[in-house]
C-alpha cells in the first residue's frame, strides 16, 4: 500500500466503492443542478487532496510532498489564491516525520486548529493528535500547543479539526473525528464548548453518528449547519456528504443528503462551504477527465468546487384522477429578459427538474394540449440551495 494513503485511511479504514441503494426515494436519486468543476493541476495532484476550505482568498487543502532525503511522501498542507501555483502552508512541522493535514481557521482568524501525526515503519499511524496556534500582536502564528491529554487517548486516533459559534449558546465549539471509546461505533464526530478562559471542554459524543464511519466535520456559521460524511446513512454509495442543523432549543435535525451532483456512487468527503460567493468543495474519488471510469488504478481524491444553485423540481398530474401526467411542456423563463432557460418538450415521463441561481425572477410555464397551462413565479433568494424545491402541478381538462 502507498505511504501517500494512509493519510486518508487513519480515518477512512473501510473505504469501499458503494453501490446506490434499492430502496432510495425518487426524490433523493434526482440530481440537483449545482455546477461541478474539478480543479486544475496547480491543485489536485497524482496523491490524495483532501479537507479543502477558502478562508479570505486562499483556498487552503491537505496533499503530499516527496521527501528525497528519506524517499518518501509526507502529508503537508498547502495553499493556493484564485488557483495559482500552491504553496506550502508557512507553520508545517520542520520535522520530516511528523506528517500534517487537516486545518481548521476560526471565524476571527486568530486560530488554527491542524492535525499531526506519525507512522511507525510499516506504515500504520501510532498517533494522531490534534494541535493549534494563535495569531500574537504582529499577525504571526504563536508556539504550537496540543489539545489536553483527555483529548488524544492512548491507542485511539483524533483527527479533522472544524470550529463554530453556536448560536443559542453563544459559545465556540470545537468538533472533531475520533475512535475514543463512548461513541456509535467506529469513527465518530465529537464536540466540545471552548470556554470564556480558552480552556477545553469535556468531549462530547454527537446525537447523529451511526455504527459506521462518520467523519469530516465542517460547521456553517450562517446555516447552524453541519456538513459531515457518513457511510451510516442512506447514501448513493460510499462516503456521502450530509446536512444536519443545530436548532435553537440545542436539538440536531435528522442528518439530509445532499443529494447529486455533489455526491456520487463513489465516497465524498471534506465538504466546505464559502458563502460569499455561494460556492462549496469537497473532495471525491469520483471519475472524472483525467481518470475515466474504465481506469480503475489511477482512482483517487481530487478536489472539486461546486455553484451553488436552488433547484426546483416539477412533478406533473391529471387534475380529473391525480394520475401521472406524460407527454408535458415545462418551460423556465428568466422574467428580466424574457429567456427560456430550461425547456422539456413531450416529457417521457411527469417530472422536470430546473436550476435557479439568487436574484433573479422566473416564471415557470407547464402546459399540454388539451389542457389549460400553469403559470407560477419564483424567486430563489429565500430558497435553500441544499433542499430542493418540489412542485406538484394538476392540469386540468379543456
Amino acid at each position: 500500500m502507498p505511504k501517500y494513503f494512509f493519510v486518508f485511511l487513519i480515518f477512512l479504514p473501510h473505504c469501499l466503492v458503494g453501490q446506490q441503494g434499492a430502496d432510495s426515494p425518487v426524490e433523493f436519486n434526482l440530481p440537483n443542478h449545482h455546477e461541478l468543476k474539478l480543479l486544475g493541476n496547480f491543485i489536485n495532484t497524482d496523491y490524495p487532496d483532501l479537507a479543502p476550505f477558502q478562508y479570505a482568498s486562499k483556498l487552503y487543502y491537505s496533499s503530499f510532498e516527496f521527501d528525497e532525503i528519506n524517499g518518501t511522501l509526507v502529508s503537508r498542507v498547502f495553499t493556493s489564491l484564485g488557483e495559482s501555483p500552491s504553496l506550502l502552508f508557512d507553520d508545517n512541522p520542520k520535522e520530516k516525520k511528523l506528517n500534517m493535514a487537516y486545518t481548521a481557521i476560526t471565524i476571527t482568524g486568530k486560530r488554527v486548529y491542524y492535525t499531526l501525526y506519525e507512522e511507525d515503519g510499516t506504515e500504520s499511524v501510532v498517533k494522531s493528535e490534534i494541535w493549534y496556534k494563535d495569531k500574537n500582536y504582529r499577525g504571526e502564528w504563536g508556539a504550537p500547543k496540543r489539545l489536553p491529554r483527555s483529548f488524544g487517548l492512548h491507542n485511539h486516533l483524533t483527527s479533522q479539526p472544524a470550529t463554530g459559534i453556536i448560536r443559542n449558546s453563544r459559545k465556540e465549539v470545537l468538533f472533531f473525528v475520533s475512535d475514543r471509546l463512548g461513541g456509535k461505533g467506529k469513527l465518530d464526530i465529537w464536540a466540545c464548548y471552548i470556554q470564556d478562559d480558552g480552556s477545553f471542554g469535556q468531549p462530547y459524543n454527537l446525537p447523529f453518528n451511526t455504527s459506521d464511519d462518520d467523519i469530516s466535520p465542517y460547521f456553517d456559521n450562517v446555516r447552524q449547519a453541519l456538513f459531515f460524511s457518513s457511510k451510516g446513512h442512506l447514501s448513493l454509495g460510499g462516503f456521502d456528504i450530509l446536512k444536519t442543523r443545530i436548532r435553537e432549543d440545542g436539538i440536531w435535525t435528522n442528518p439530509e443528503n445532499l443529494g447529486r451532483p455533489i455526491n456520487s456512487f463513489y465516497d465524498d468527503i471534506f465538504f466546505s462551504l464559502h458563502n460569499k460567493r455561494d460556492i462549496c468543495y469537497f473532495s471525491s474519488d469520483r471519475p472524472n477527465e483525467s481518470c475515466p471510469e474504465t481506469e480503475p488504478a489511477c482512482r483517487d481524491f481530487d478536489i472539486y468546487q461546486a455553484a451553488l444553485k436552488a433547484t426546483l423540481k416539477v412533478f406533473i398530474y391529471d387534475q380529473s384522477d391525480n394520475s401521472l401526467l406524460i407527454g408535458c411542456n415545462v418551460e423556465l423563463v428568466d422574467l428580466k429578459n424574457g429567456k427560456v432557460l430550461s425547456t422539456y418538450l413531450n416529457l417521457d415521463g411527469n417530472y422536470a427538474s430546473m436550476g435557479m441561481d439568487k436574484g433573479e425572477n422566473y416564471q415557470l410555464i407547464v402546459s399540454k394540449p388539451g389542457y389549460y397551462p400553469i403559470f407560477e413565479g419564483f424567486s430563489p433568494d429565500g430558497l435553500n440551495v441544499f433542499k430542493p424545491v418540489v412542485r406538484e402541478v394538476f392540469l386540468k381538462k379543456m
